[in-house]
C-alpha cells in the first residue's frame, strides 16, 4: 500500500469503519446486519491491494455464496483462512460445494466468550 494510493487509504477506513460495525451487530445478535458487514469489510479490504485475493479465493468465495453463504471474508496474511457465515440448515451444502477446493473447513460457534 502506497501512501499516495487515496483508494487503499479510503479502503483501511472502511474496513475500519465495519469492524466497529461487525461488533454491533454481533452484540445485537443482528445475523443479517454481521453478513452485510463482513462482505462490505471483505470487499473493501479486496481494494486495498490486489494480491488480497486470488483466482482460488475468489472461486471458493462464490462456490460458498452460491451453496447458501450468508457471507465470507478472509483473514490472516497469504490468505490465512475464510471465514464464512452459514445458516445451520445450509451448512452441509457449502461443505459440498467447497469440497472440490480441498482445504480443510472447520466449524466454530458462538459462545458467550468469543467463538
Amino acid at each position: 500500500m502506497r501512501q499516495d494510493d487515496n483508494s487503499a487509504i479510503e479502503s483501511v477506513d472502511a474496513q475500519k469503519q465495519e469492524s466497529l460495525t461487525m461488533k454491533e451487530s454481533l452484540l445485537k445478535g443482528d445475523l443479517d446486519g454481521l453478513g452485510n458487514s463482513m462482505e462490505a469489510g471483505w470487499e473493501a479490504k479486496k481494494r486495498m491491494a490486489k494480491c488480497i485475493s486470488n483466482p482460488r479465493i475468489d472461486e471458493s468465495h462464490e462456490l460458498a455464496k452460491q451453496a447458501g453463504m450468508r457471507a465470507g471474508k478472509i483473514s490472516g496474511a497469504g490468505g490465512g483462512s475464510i471465514m464464512l457465515l452459514v445458516n445451520p440448515v445450509r451448512r452441509i451444502d457449502v461443505i459440498r460445494a467447497l469440497a472440490p477446493i480441498q482445504g480443510p473447513i472447520c466449524n466454530c460457534h458462538f459462545i458467550e466468550i468469543g467463538t
